[in-house]
């Protein structure tokens, strides 16, 4: 207890209140599907421009080093461990205030600003949300993380009653080769369906959805 207060009496916005702060898990959950894997070292490759050392012990042996410590009780077999995790708390602590600048107004990339408006979306802060998919709308080149940021921003437009705001984000994925284009048809024919009642054409955006969804 640093601050002489008991945890439970703090408010629970407050560090001192959480027993753990985990920056990994919505790291992951923000570029998740975005990169060819989330491993941290991945992350840290490409967003803080750092290469761990050949020689570093990987995240799936450091069990085993922890338990030829507990064997052998040699504090040596300790040091690769805390090496490891070291390196894991400073990259985490690079990527929180990375986030930060951006968050300040600092420029960003497409994806990180992606992966910010993710995160705002989970937690429920839509305007941040929208600031951030919209960052990352005008920086990312055609691919599937830009139609990744497209369906969000679709969806904020939908779930805020502005779907006639979401559907030419729909049919901007829905044309492009080698999108998710099945997955916007679909959004367009309940739209089609739902709001404008223009069933013949929703019907023709469902049939072309599955002539693709067969063709895969």
């Amino acid at each position: 207890n640093v601050t002489g207060v008991e945890t439970c009496a703090l408010p629970i916005w407050t560090f001192e209140a959480m027993p753990h702060l985990d920056l990994l898990t919505p790291v992951r959950r923000g570029f998740r599907g975005l990169l060819p894997s989330c491993r941290l070292a991945v992350i840290e490759e490409r967003f803080l421009g750092v290469t761990r050392p050949a020689h570093e012990v990987a995240g799936g042996d450091v069990p085993t080093w922890y338990f030829r410590f507990l064997r052998t009780q040699d504090a040596r077999h300790l040091v690769p461990l805390v090496t490891h995790n070291a390196d894991d708390v400073l990259s985490l602590a690079a990527l929180l205030a990375r986030f930060a600048a951006i968050e300040g107004g600092a420029a960003g990339s497409g994806l990180e600003h992606l992966a910010l408006g993710r995160l705002h979306v989970t937690n429920r802060d839509i305007d941040r949300a929208h600031h951030h998919l919209e960052a990352a709308r005008t920086r990312l080149q055609p691919s599937l993380a830009r139609d990744e940021c497209l369906f969000a921003l679709a969806t904020l437009h939908r779930r805020g009653g502005c779907s006639d705001l979401a559907v030419p984000l729909w049919q901007e994925i829905a044309a492009r080769p080698g999108a998710p284009a099945a997955r916007a048809l679909v959004e367009l024919a309940k739209h089609l369906e739902h709001r404008e009642r223009d069933h013949t054409t929703a019907l023709a955006h469902v049939e072309r959805a599955l002539d693709i969804a067969g063709a895969t």
